[in-house]
């Protein structure tokens, strides 16, 4: 049985939300297979077509809500993606799997706490973003706090 999934837009990007318990049903539970099952579905000629898959779970960190694995195109996984985290808090929002004011992800990154400013508007606090100013002819690192807002295109 193929698994059921729903595409999101979020700023720019688009992914693909699928429940970990859908690729179980259809075999695929393994990181390679997910990776493979990424490259496959992402690509644009042949596949749905996506910036990348989102899969959602239940969180075993008591810490969080839910649990989710961002895969590439290129069938590698992503410690963090910010849009496409954001996509499956609107899933999990669009599937009345996620009520409460906010929203606790697990990551690869550790949790990241989301809310709903407004329907389809969905924050993420990222609460300490480090960036390599290195990389940008600096001699320093830099601590850096934000929070972002997106919308997130309901398709």
């Amino acid at each position: 049985m193929a698994p059921r999934f729903i595409k999101f837009h979020g700023f720019g990007n688009d992914y693909i939300v699928i429940e970990s318990r859908e690729l179980g049903l259809a075999g695929i539970t393994a990181t390679p297979q997910l990776g493979d099952f990424a490259r496959r579905i992402c690509n644009r000629h042949y596949g749905a077509g996506a910036d990348g898959i989102a899969v959602v779970s239940p969180s075993e960190d008591p810490g969080a809500d839910f649990h989710v694995r961002i895969f590439n195109p290129d069938a590698s996984e992503a410690s963090l993606s910010g849009n496409g985290t954001r996509c499956a808090a609107a899933y999990l929002y669009y599937k009345k799997l996620w009520t409460a004011e906010e929203l606790r992800l697990s990551t690869r990154a550790g949790i990241k706490l989301y809310t709903i400013r407004e329907r389809w508007e969905i924050r993420i606090a990222v609460s300490s973003l480090t960036t390599s100013l290195r990389s940008i002819g600096a001699e320093s690192a830099a601590q850096l706090k934000t929070t972002n807002s997106f919308r997130i295109a309901q398709m």
